[in-house]
């Protein structure tokens, strides 16, 4: 039995070739998965940047907002795997091989989760909540939200 993480890199076999877009209005680190299941930072694309990365289809790949940690996705998942380079990838007019296109975004969120991170990033403090014109419960909630928002930038502001 392998002490092996299952979610790692495996054989470098079938080559693929992907253009990673970030189509959110946010920074997104890229992780690749290394081959003992360790996350190494491919660096930041800013807001609609796109990067072209030469991988290989067993070859995971994760995405976080580097501010606030949250993780994002490509196709509606998690974790990427890039197809082999020859699916559709061969341009005969211009003898190039197309990337696949990775799209990077948001997981779905209801419009409360989004507007009660909007309200508590504006926050200088969680107590400042109390002040707001809502009711208790959605105050508690907004308290919630800024918690768990500051509680992930602090760890990465630190390690700047």
């Amino acid at each position: 039995m392998s002490d092996l993480p299952e979610l790692r890199s495996k054989e470098s076999t079938h080559r693929a070739f992907v253009l990673f877009h970030n189509t959110t209005r946010r920074q997104v680190e890229l992780f690749w998965m290394d081959y003992q299941g360790k996350p190494v930072s491919y660096g930041i694309l800013q807001a609609d940047e796109k990067r072209k990365i030469d991988t290989f289809c067993t070859h995971p790949w994760s995405f976080v907002d580097p501010i606030t940690q949250e993780k994002l996705m490509v196709d509606g998942k998690l974790i990427y795997y890039p197809t082999v380079w020859y699916e559709g990838a061969i341009d005969l007019v211009k003898m190039t091989i197309r990337r696949k296109v990775a799209r990077i975004h948001h997981g779905v969120r209801t419009l409360k989760e989004i507007a009660l991170e909007m309200v508590a990033m504006q926050l200088p403090d969680v107590y400042q909540a109390q002040d707001l014109e809502l009711p208790q419960d959605l105050v508690q909630e907004v308290q919630r939200v800024h918690k768990e928002l500051f509680q992930r930038i602090k760890p990465v502001a630190a390690s700047q």
